[in-house]
């Protein structure tokens, strides 16, 4: 902004989330909730590295930093076989 004594910055930043439909929804009376009920359960199973930080510094030293990377990235196929072959 412009002021006669120079310039100033001005920001603003709102998060409203919903709180547009949440107050609609009150003075409306109307439940505004999207629900869409599934005819089967869907049941996911995923595997995740849960790796030992400590044991891993302890014995890759420098390189445990990259080698934590590499399972935070790997793919199910990938940590399924590593599991299998540990």
């Amino acid at each position: 902004i412009e002021c006669s004594y120079g310039w100033k910055e001005c920001v603003g930043i709102a998060d409203r989330s919903a709180f547009d439909l949440k107050a609609h929804a009150v003075a409306s009376k109307t439940d505004l909730d999207a629900f869409e009920p599934y005819a089967k359960p869907v049941v996911v199973e995923k595997l995740e590295a849960a790796p030992n930080k400590q044991l891993i510094g302890k014995a890759l030293k420098g390189d445990g930093k990259i080698a934590m990377e590499v399972m935070a990235t790997m793919s199910q196929e990938g940590l399924a076989k590593l599991q299998s072959d540990l």
